[in-house]
């Protein structure tokens, strides 16, 4: 994928900007020095990557799920019960510093505190903050494997409940009766345990991926294309006995007259898309 990067200039993602670079050099470069809208990678053998860049399609799919996970707050807007964040740190396998296009967490005071200061137990971001429950990933630019691994390697951490991902393929030469480009896109839940693959897939562009078929996602409400996801597990908060989470059965409640389930539309997210990218 090329890109239109510094000052007019292209370039091809991933972009290598960094080698033999340490986690520690790499975790104060991201929290001082991170130029807004480019993500970036630590590879094992040190080399660092622009693999991403918060373009207009991205930016409003992250809008539009940030949105949709407020509802369950029922118009309150300050110190609200589910906090829905954009790129929180939190610490990742190994001490790396990662932050999710959008976090959800739970209140502080709906959520126990950290024992010990960031990162825990219980485990927290890096302003102490109740670790999120649901993470949310949108790769545009970034390679379909690259974004599979980010969203799984969020999973390594057991307060992390779901992954919803979002892959927005290349736009296609041919375009729909409406004047967009037609465009594939893929969506994937993972659920904390599940068993193999881990997670569930829907192929929601205007046409499948691979293939000049249409894949059916044509108007709002159809169940096929519909996602839930329990909004109990956003308050996810078993008892640490000896710094470990008791789960032994542990059920996690919302409190009360929260509706039982996030609803993500994946027709609303395909014409953010289609509305937002280029056509011209």
């Amino acid at each position: 994928m090329t890109v239109q990067c510094f000052m007019g200039v292209h370039y091809r993602l991933p972009l290598k900007i960094g080698v033999n670079v340490s986690v520690e050099r790499y975790n104060t470069f991201v929290v001082l020095r991170e130029a807004p809208g480019f993500k970036f990678k630590l590879n094992t053998d040190g080399d660092v990557y622009i693999i991403d860049m918060a373009h207009s399609e991205h930016e409003a799919v992250v809008s539009l799920l940030q949105a949709l996970f407020r509802v369950a707050n029922g118009g309150v807007l300050r110190n609200s019960p589910i906090r829905v964040w954009g790129q929180p740190y939190h610490s990742a396998p190994g001490g790396l510093l990662v932050a999710p296009d959008v976090a959800v967490s739970p209140n502080n005071v709906l959520a126990q505190a950290p024992v010990l200061p960031y990162p825990g137990p219980p485990p927290g971001n890096t302003e102490n903050y109740p670790y999120a429950r649901i993470v949310c990933e949108v790769g545009l630019h970034q390679s379909t494997q690259d974004w599979e691994f980010k969203c799984q390697n969020w999973l390594q951490e057991p307060y992390v409940r779901y992954v919803f991902g979002v892959k927005i393929h290349e736009k296609r030469n041919s375009r729909n009766p409406n004047g967009q480009y037609h465009r594939s896109m893929t969506a994937r839940l993972w659920r904390q345990g599940a068993p193999a693959p881990g997670y569930t897939q829907w192929d929601f562009g205007t046409l499948a991926k691979h293939s000049h078929i249409p894949t059916g996602c044509n108007a709002m409400g159809l169940p096929e294309f519909q996602i839930q996801i329990p909004t109990n597990e956003i308050f996810w908060d078993p008892p640490i006995v000896a710094g470990v989470p008791n789960v032994l059965g542990y059920v996690a409640l919302a409190p009360p007259a929260f509706p039982p389930n996030i609803n993500i539309d994946l027709y609303c997210i395909q014409q953010e898309i289609l509305t937002t990218q280029n056509n011209g």
